[in-house]
């Protein structure tokens, strides 16, 4: 071929192979699954039919049932059909071969195994297209040994892989380089390389090749051995991805946890299955925080309750980080408030017992908003104080953070306005430095917040409130700590020249879109994703922001938050006291 390509320049040849040539002169152009529709936007016939996925089942559905049509009724069958196959344009031919005796609804719920399902196909076509399981069987004769070896260990992932991941977990102890190993599979279209933000490389299979390499995987009798050292990983990852949190890289734990999301579910439900109970514990004890700032809180509360119920033999401060975990999630669970103050007190005891620090902040940072600040300044204060002395000690900002913010609320219930503005404004700067998106979990509760808030505004307006929380937001965190516990006094702000305390109190100044664009900065949606879901310009959503503030005398994102959250119940009356 090469002598032949070099003796006629003009010449071109098309050849499609499994694999590329790896010929000097050669030029790439994959061949990809079909684009499969988005079921979450629009389910019309019309509209799915322009993806080629259910176009191509509905022709081939109709050479051999002239009368098939896409209709409202089994358009979503359809699309859910070409989506579960992958796009794979002989999967959904094989499929669509069924339509005489499955209609639709009927094929999609025998997907579940979809091998014995996907035969038949045209006797004019080689063997290894006759059934799904037989091109499949056809690429995999193909591999070498230890190819085949790690193609069928990688079928444990959920979601993706690493190449580390897949270093630890399917090619340990091989002879051959794992990355030559994993290059060889991408080569050879078992496996593919998948987007990632991150600047290491992603990897996964099409579900409908995972489940044949999974077969071959469980023929192996190697099931139970890669299962242990998937969860094995994933285990230690969860451990070290926790401390990532810790050293305010939280932007990269959070993307971490994101991405292997699937697995780690995969392997906590192994361990509970297996009985694996320390790793169930470790692994359930160290991403309980993200189940926590993700809002995914009846899923975290249902692992990290079944984690708890087994873990009287586990050591101290295991346990201990467990029961506070269990409390934090409970806590956002209607009806669990009185579980969730003993769950804390008891892991509190036990924290103390073996001096972990850590987890006594945490737990009296718990008991503290159980406390409810602005009906129980005096007690919530002291536990916020010695929770914020604890976390000073180790250096953990989050807690920092946190019971500065309790203590602002404290603040604002005892009328000291002033400095309850400055402790608002300094724990909001502390929690933006973990370049986290605002999350709703990652405060006390948001309606108590939003209503100290709102009430301090009322009190002092909206000069004397923007100026004292920008001074708070400029403070060293050393400097807010002492001022916090009481260890620094600072000047009282000149007054301003015409105080209104009640201006910035209304009811809802805003516009009606500006109204919509304030209830989405709660969920963390930057300007960009607000004009997206209102269908409205990036720019226009700059503008809206910069009215919101401007209306109700804010100067953060935090604080519209805050306002959305009770801006339908705070109304103060003209002269009332605040809260």
């Amino acid at each position: 071929m090469t002598t032949l390509l070099g003796a006629c320049h003009q010449l071109k040849v098309l050849i499609t192979s499994r694999e590329a040539l790896r010929l000097r002169v050669e030029y790439e152009f994959p061949v990809l699954p079909l684009a499969v529709p988005d079921l979450e936007g629009s389910t019309d016939p019309a509209v799915l039919l322009d993806a080629p996925a259910v176009a191509l089942f509905v022709a081939r559905a109709q050479a051999i049932q002239p009368g098939f049509r896409l209709t409202r009724d089994n358009a979503r069958a359809v699309a859910e059909i070409c989506m579960r196959l992958d796009g794979l344009p002989l999967a959904i031919e094989l499929a669509a071969a069924r339509i005489k005796v499955l209609p639709p609804p009927a094929m999609r719920s025998r997907l579940a195994q979809r091998f014995p399902l996907l035969v038949a196909g045209p006797r004019d076509l080689p063997d290894r297209h006759q059934t799904l399981r037989a091109a499949i069987v056809w690429s995999e004769d193909l591999l070498e040994p230890e190819e085949r070896a790690v193609f069928r260990r990688l079928s444990v992932f959920v979601g993706g892989f690493t190449l580390e991941a897949a270093r630890a977990v399917a090619a340990e102890n091989l002879a051959a380089d794992s990355l030559e190993i994993i290059a060889a599979l991408v080569n050879k279209n078992l496996v593919r390389q998948e987007p990632t933000k991150n600047a290491e490389p992603r990897f996964g299979m099409l579900e409908t090749i995972r489940e044949y390499a999974w077969e071959q995987l469980t023929a192996s009798g190697e099931v139970d051995r890669t299962r242990g050292q998937h969860l094995e990983y994933f285990v230690a990852l969860a451990e070290r991805a926790k401390g990532l949190f810790d050293s305010q890289h939280a932007h990269e734990w959070l993307a971490v946890m994101e991405q292997e999301y699937d697995n780690f579910r995969a392997v906590l439900g192994w361990a509970a299955e297996r009985g694996h109970v320390d790793a169930e514990l470790r692994l359930a004890s160290a991403i309980c925080r993200f189940w926590f700032l993700r809002g995914s809180v009846g899923e975290g509360y249902r692992w990290v309750d079944a984690a708890l119920a087994k873990s009287r033999e586990a050591s101290p401060p295991l346990r201990a980080k467990l029961l506070h975990g269990t409390a934090a999630l409970a806590r956002q669970m209607q009806g669990d408030q009185e579980r969730a103050v003993a769950l804390d007190q008891e892991g509190l005891a036990l924290a103390r017992s073996v001096g972990d620090r850590e987890t006594m902040a945490r737990c009296l940072l718990n008991l503290g908003h159980a406390r409810n600040p602005m009906k129980d300044p005096q007690g919530a204060g002291a536990l916020y104080i010695e929770s914020l002395t604890l976390a000073r000690g180790i250096g953990d900002r989050w807690i920092m953070g946190s019971a500065v913010q309790g203590l602002a609320v404290v603040a604002g219930a005892e009328e000291a306005f002033i400095r309850a503005a400055r402790l608002h404004g300094a724990a909001e700067a502390t929690f933006e430095s973990y370049d986290l998106p605002y999350s709703p979990h990652s405060v006390t509760d948001q309606t108590v917040l939003g209503r100290s808030i709102v009430a301090i505004l009322s009190r002092l307006g909206r000069e004397a409130f923007g100026a004292a929380w920008a001074e708070g937001r400029r403070m060293p965190l050393e400097l807010v700590v002492d001022y916090a516990l009481g260890r620094l006094g600072l000047p009282a702000p000149a007054p301003s020249r015409s105080p209104d305390p009640h201006k910035g109190a209304e009811a809802n100044p805003l516009t009606p879109r500006e109204e919509e664009v304030a209830r989405l900065v709660p969920q963390g949606l930057s300007n960009r994703e607000i004009g997206k879901t209102l269908v409205i310009s990036e720019r226009t959503v700059d503008a809206h922001v910069q009215h919101i503030l401007n209306k109700l005398g804010f100067n953060s994102r935090a604080q519209i938050a805050a306002w959305v959250a009770v801006s339908r119940e705070v109304t103060p009356a003209p002269n009332s006291p605040a809260v």
